[in-house]
């Protein structure tokens, strides 16, 4: 093959893949944005702000954590990209996305292969917190 056949392959995957992602990031941005100006949102940021202060994040950020935990990664970034965030707070919302993602996918691999299910979701949504919460202590201090 020479390099422009290559080229054309390669765009129209390319294409192929961003509409595949486009299908779950765009719902889940038009979702959030939809959600932000309602009493719900308000009711969720201010209920989470607790729990997600502990880390150094909004509580509005509870929303695309517990997407990308239970869901999916590329769901969370199209929520996740219908808000304002720093970069501390984009980097540690990664960090826990990173660690614990897709539970729901993950469990039931995890159960075909015998392994204590709750103990599976509940030392990976640990980690990710414990993760973030160091990430952050160490941002605060250096930063």
């Amino acid at each position: 093959m020479n390099t422009i056949e290559n080229f054309k392959q390669g765009f129209i995957k390319s294409l192929f893949v961003t509409l595949e992602l486009s299908k779950v990031m765009v719902p889940a941005f038009m979702a959030v944005t939809f959600i932000k100006y309602t009493v719900f949102f308000d009711f969720l940021a201010a209920s989470a702000q607790p729990v997600m202060s502990l880390v150094g994040l909004p509580g509005e950020t509870a929303i695309p954590i517990t997407i990308g935990f239970f869901f999916n990664q590329y769901a969370a970034i199209g929520a996740l990209s219908a808000m304002h965030l720093s970069v501390k707070e984009l980097t540690v919302v990664a960090l826990m996305l990173g660690i614990c993602h897709e539970l729901i996918v993950e469990s039931a691999v995890a159960k075909k292969v015998s392994i204590n299910l709750w103990a599976f979701i509940l030392s990976r949504m640990a980690f990710a917190f414990i993760t973030a919460l160091l990430v952050n202590s160490i941002w605060e201090l250096f930063f």
